[in-house]
């Protein structure tokens, strides 16, 4: 039992909602009421400094988007009140040459927002944002005009030629591969790229009857002459054991050095660069690379970093590799009574492909498809304009899923959704048959049972296991006087229905 005479009762003002607040000076809260949620089953007390986690009703959060209170000296904070919040986030104001994807009139939190740009800009920021109750992050991004040089015809390789078709200028990131004559050894790797204006590092041709032979060493197995007199050709691979080890060493002769050097001490440091097939040496090539230092990489077209761009020498041993992702999308979709524009065999993410219609065939959606991250988006479609329909009739406190479009082929089905607190009755999507549109959902009010004016009319619900004072619409409420009052209105008045987000109460005194 509450001694009451130890607590601080806190009564509602004319000007703000019913709430009991009951809190001891000893610093104690009770908790037993929530406005716009679900009361807890009984009543709770609580010690200064602990909290209590809440359940609002759908479409609403306390104070600043929480959901604990914490007891405080002056009692509950937040206080026990839910109040309407924020569930969606409206089509942001975006760069002109900015392109966003899904397209939807209004996003729900938690929905994600893609870009691409348009007219060969970059894009500088983030390629997604996402809708939080506060609105869209982070901050959209923009489209520059893209400022990347590019450049001469590739050099020339010495005893060596380029596989690629000549041309006069070659776009930024574009790659050009070369071979080497015959009996000639290519050292580094064998693809340059176009960056910024500048081509990457040349590989070297070395002449197999040019290349100078390698040494013999005392760690070799004894071959029946001294070490030192013994010379091995180029490419000759050889193993060797240092003492009080079991496992082999192996080293290379290339062009009269030992790749890796002979020895038996711990060596730490890294040589024969590894090539990749999705990427390119930023930095300049090195003979050696002392442990602990890092090579950085460029992604090449087609591709798209996705972590780190650099490998590291770690006491010998080369540790990584670039986080390259391909991005790119092949074959457009295919759409019926259709050809595409100028189709590629490959598209970079951004690229897009544009369809046209053949015969008498009309376009349905969007002209273009869009790579995006390797996917295609929604392709439009070519159908016979007869029995095409006009955009879908609206409903009051709801809207379609999808972009709004002026025109609509037959059999094209369109989805509704309702606003928040709203329940949709019928048939979420419409289809387009014979020019007219079927018959399309409607959006009901839901109704909120409101505590204050139960008080005022002494009733409550009937059954003491009912707490929800939220009901949809077309649900059945049912109440009763409260002990020691009697009905003034008709018994019918009782059992009332919620329709159009009103309640009709009956009274008691």
């Amino acid at each position: 039992m509450v001694n009451y005479t130890d607590y601080l009762l806190v009564l509602p003002s004319t000007t703000s909602t019913f709430y009991t607040l009951l809190f001891p000076l000893r610093g104690e809260c009770i908790f037993h009421n929530l406005e716009n949620g679900y009361n807890p089953s009984s009543e709770k007390k609580v010690l200064q400094g602990e909290t209590v986690r809440v359940r609002c009703y759908h479409g609403y959060s306390l104070q600043n988007y929480r959901n604990i209170m914490t007891c405080t000296e002056s009692g509950w904070s937040p206080p026990p009140r839910c109040i309407r919040v924020k569930r969606e986030c409206s089509i942001p104001e975006m760069d002109t040459y900015l392109n966003a994807y899904p397209r939807k009139d209004t996003f729900e939190v938690g929905d994600v927002l893609k870009f691409s740009c348009s007219q060969g800009r970059i894009m500088v920021g983030a390629d997604s944002v996402q809708c939080y109750h506060f609105g869209w992050s982070p901050r959209l991004p923009t489209c520059k005009v893209r400022k990347v040089k590019s450049c001469a015809p590739p050099p020339q390789l010495l005893n060596g030629k380029g596989k690629e078709t000549h041309k006069e200028e070659y776009a930024h990131n574009e790659v050009v591969e070369y071979a080497c004559n015959s009996r000639f050894l290519m050292k580094g790797s064998h693809k340059i790229q176009c960056v910024d204006g500048e081509w990457t590092a040349l590989p070297v041709c070395i002449a197999t009857d040019e290349l100078k032979k390698c040494k013999g060493s005392t760690l070799f197995p004894p071959e029946g002459k001294p070490a030192h007199t013994i010379e091995y050709d180029h490419n000759t691979n050889k193993s060797y054991r240092c003492r009080g080890k079991s496992e082999h060493k192996h080293s290379i002769c290339i062009n009269g050095e030992w790749d890796p050097k002979v020895d038996c001490k711990e060596g730490t440091n890294c040589v024969n660069l590894p090539t990749f097939d999705d990427a390119v040496l930023i930095d300049r090539e090195k003979d050696s690379y002392k442990s602990g230092e890092q090579v950085a990489f460029k992604c090449l077209s087609y591709y798209q970093l996705d972590g780190a761009n650099t490998i590291q020498c770690i006491k010998g041993k080369w540790i990584g590799r670039p986080a390259c992702r391909d991005v790119s999308c092949v074959n457009p979709p295919q759409v019926e009574n259709a050809i595409i524009q100028n189709q590629k065999s490959r598209y970079q993410s951004g690229e897009r492909a544009r369809y046209e219609c053949v015969g008498n065939y009309d376009l349905f959606g969007e002209i273009d498809v869009v790579c995006l991250d390797g996917t295609w988006t929604k392709p439009p479609q070519c159908k016979d304009s007869k029995g095409k329909c006009g955009p879908p009739p609206p409903i009051d406190n709801g809207d379609i899923t999808s972009l709004l479009q002026s025109v609509y082929p037959p059999g094209m089905i369109v989805e509704y959704r309702c606003q928040a607190s709203y329940e949709l009755q019928g048939n979420r999507n419409v289809v387009c048959r014979n020019g007219e549109w079927s018959e399309p959902p409607k959006c009901l009010e839901a109704c909120v049972i409101s505590e204050e004016t139960m008080r005022k009319h002494h009733i409550q619900l009937k059954w003491k296991h009912d707490k929800k004072l939220y009901s949809k619409a077309e649900d059945t409420i049912e109440f009763t006087c409260r002990y020691g009052y009697r009905p003034r209105t008709a018994l019918h008045t009782f059992r009332t229905t919620c329709r159009e987000g009103k309640v009709v109460y009956p009274q008691c005194g």
